[in-house]
């Protein structure tokens, strides 16, 4: 993993070597950011292996991002981590993720992006350059913001209800944005009533390699946890274990089991756990019993 790159430094630092991010409209935007909060800055472009989270204050990525810093983690416990700064290009071999859909620290990357995927929520992200994804980016929930100066392309292009703005845009696959006018009438979702539940369209479903991922939120999920989605990049065959531990962490992602893993096994640990999950367990599990 490259990460030598990355240090934290001030806010205050910040300031005053790049004072031109004071005047964008996502830096400290309420007004909250002490002196002393911290960005995590690579002062030149960084080349990544894995997946890069971008949701730093949260406890399973304070873990992930102590080990990029080579730091103790009980030193990242009390530390305010406000943003992210890269002056250069990011490479990422796996997803960038901001999964967190209510909020997020604000990024500035002043170069080209290019990863697997990229999922955003909550934060304020700004690219100054392109974003080339092997697969989707996805922005989703009206909580956040996402500027782009340069051209998006990659196979799948999502926009849910997120205030997201491109300058251009190449997607060959499929082109999705519920606040725009000129979409496709078959790439838009469709209500169902017996769900209650908006279904994504057929035209995205038949090139996602789960046939079983019917809505956004799935999806989501899929990039949350940095899979291959589509049937193009042909994803690693997931196995039972794989799916228990899926199932343990999200009671929801019974729905997406393929049948030969949807096991009365699994169907009862999900059910052991909440009485929620039983729309997604199949009838001949439903004993008198149960």
């Amino acid at each position: 993993m490259h990460h030598s790159g990355f240090k934290l430094i001030t806010i205050k630092e910040v300031k005053l070597q790049y004072p031109f991010l004071i005047d964008h409209e996502g830096f400290d935007h309420f007004d909250e950011w002490e002196e002393g909060d911290l960005f995590l800055v690579a002062h030149e472009s960084v080349n990544f292996e894995g997946n890069f989270y971008l949701d730093l204050y949260e406890d399973k990525e304070k873990k992930w991002l102590a080990h990029v810093l080579g730091v103790p983690l009980k030193e990242m416990d009390d530390l305010r981590i406000e943003g992210v700064l890269i002056n250069g290009n990011l490479y990422v071999g796996g997803t960038i993720i901001n999964a967190e859909g209510d909020y997020g620290p604000y990024v500035f990357i002043k170069g080209d992006v290019n990863c697997q995927s990229m999922l955003l929520g909550g934060s304020y992200v700004e690219i100054e350059g392109n974003v080339t994804a092997k697969e989707v980016v996805m922005t989703s929930y009206n909580h956040g913001n996402f500027k782009c100066s340069g051209c998006i392309e990659a196979p799948v292009f999502i926009v849910e209800d997120h205030y997201t703005t491109v300058a251009d845009r190449k997607n060959d696959l499929f082109y999705y944005n519920d606040k725009t006018d000129d979409m496709d009438p078959e790439d838009e979702s469709e209500y169902d009533e017996d769900s209650d539940e908006e279904v994504i369209s057929i035209e995205l479903r038949k090139h996602l390699d789960n046939p079983f991922i019917t809505t956004f939120e799935e999806l989501k999920r899929e990039l949350e946890e940095g899979e291959l989605v589509l049937k193009e990049s042909n994803p690693p065959q997931k196995n039972q274990e794989y799916w228990q531990k899926r199932v343990s962490s999200n009671y929801r992602d019974l729905k997406i089991v393929p049948h030969q893993f949807k096991t009365t096994a699994l169907c009862e640990m999900a059910l052991n756990w909440t009485y929620h999950a039983l729309p997604f367990v199949e009838e001949e599990f439903i004993t008198s019993e149960l």
